[in-house]
């Protein structure tokens, strides 16, 4: 598999938001809401990553170590200034629940003119540590242009990639466009405004997060994990998904906060749905 490098910023949807009509711009970094993402925790030779995998880790089913196909969360909550400009805070938590008080934003993100700019926060690239084994930060020095939604052709050749039309996507009671980014033959996604990358299909999806797009990246795609796999969906601030995708799972039976799987995190989603209802 071809090395792409990536670096990306897709974005965050509101919640309750008034979803843009046809000719209407959707901002892409909006409150209250959370973008759902999957990577895969999975290697062959954990030599190759020491001090990561221990023996403990082996999958007999997968033949490989690690925990196979986790999920991580974007959302954005609260503003920060860097160099005078106000930008917004973007965390990271591998559980549904993001904990604002003691973790750091792993990037500052602002919008101007359709465009999406990005800072890195040094800070926290020392809180993703064991088990997790991925860290999904921002790349480069100084703030970098994201995305460019006001001239997607001018992007597009900047990244070295073909811009193919696409349907729009709707969401809510309006539609926002989106395009297809064709890198080569075999890799390619959907970038949808408001929402950012999403993969082709299910069989094929794009290794992207918002994180995880070619511009100025220092962290290839390889075969090799842990690596990003694809969207999942978007979820509103009630937990419900407004947009689904290429990723996108039926949740199993008692799976309330959708992430794949049934644990304590279902009983805090419950206790939260009671407290509402009293």
């Amino acid at each position: 598999m071809k090395k792409i490098y990536l670096l990306l910023l897709a974005a965050v949807c509101g919640s309750g938001m008034a979803m843009a009509q046809d000719g209407d711009y959707l901002p892409l970094l909006r409150e209250g809401v959370k973008w759902v993402y999957l990577y895969q925790d999975m290697v062959d030779y954990p030599e190759s990553f020491p001090g990561w995998y221990e023996e403990s880790d082996y999958n007999p089913q997968t033949g490989f170590f690690g925990r196979g196909n986790e999920f991580y969360y974007f959302t954005i909550q609260g503003e920060e200034t860097v160099d005078g400009l106000t930008y917004k805070r973007l965390y990271c938590s591998f559980t549904a629940n993001f904990d604002f008080e003691h973790t750091e934003p792993i990037a500052f993100v602002r919008e101007e003119n359709r465009k999406v700019y990005a800072v890195e926060n040094k800070k926290a690239s020392n809180q993703f540590v064991k088990p997790y084994h991925f860290t999904p930060l921002v790349g480069g020095i100084g703030e970098s242009v994201l995305y460019d939604f006001g001239n997607p052709a001018e992007m597009a050749a900047k990244m070295d990639a073909e811009l193919l039309p696409a349907a729009s996507v709707t969401l809510g009671g309006g539609t926002v466009p989106a395009w297809i980014l064709k890198f080569n033959e075999y890799e390619q996604i959907k970038l949808i405004e408001g929402i950012g990358p999403n993969g082709i299909s299910a069989d094929e999806p794009s290794g992207m997060d918002w994180l995880a797009f070619p511009y100025n990246s220092d962290n290839p795609l390889t075969c090799m994990a842990p690596t990003r796999i694809g969207l999942v969906g978007v979820m509103d601030a009630d937990g419900n998904y407004i947009y689904k995708g290429a990723c996108y799972t039926e949740p199993a039976k008692g799976d309330l906060n959708g992430d794949g799987r049934v644990d304590v995190e279902d009983v805090n989603a419950l206790i939260n749905i009671i407290l509402k209802v009293e």
